[in-house]
């Protein structure tokens, strides 16, 4: 049986992308990104991001998943939530992981 609070939850779906929340423990959530992703998804994944920080998570890891040089909107999101994850003394983490891979680069500055 799989416990609630580690499964895996659908978040969102846009027209080329899907984010799905994991909480591997207390105070830290996983977000996943994986698909193509476009403008309109920009903002769903900033609320997604922004709403865990809201729920009081310690440590957000976005994990993404999609193939070629991230978009000019994914960076902006991800400046925004790490300037706000540096005032509020939350850790994030980003790690880009190649769409078929199991391993995964950290490309961010812990918080």
């Amino acid at each position: 049986m799989t416990d609630p609070a580690t499964a895996a939850e659908e978040v969102a779906t846009c027209p080329a992308a899907r984010v799905a929340v994991r909480r591997p423990g207390p105070g830290s959530v996983v977000l996943t990104f994986s698909g193509e992703g476009g403008r309109d998804d920009a903002a769903i994944l900033s609320r997604c991001v922004h709403r865990e920080m809201d729920r009081g998570a310690t440590l957000v890891v976005v994990q993404l998943r999609h193939e070629g040089p991230a978009p000019r909107w994914l960076a902006e999101v991800l400046r925004v939530a790490r300037d706000r994850a540096h005032r509020e003394g939350i850790g994030l983490r980003v790690v880009a992981c190649p769409a078929g891979g199991d391993h995964g680069l950290e490309v961010s500055e812990p918080s």
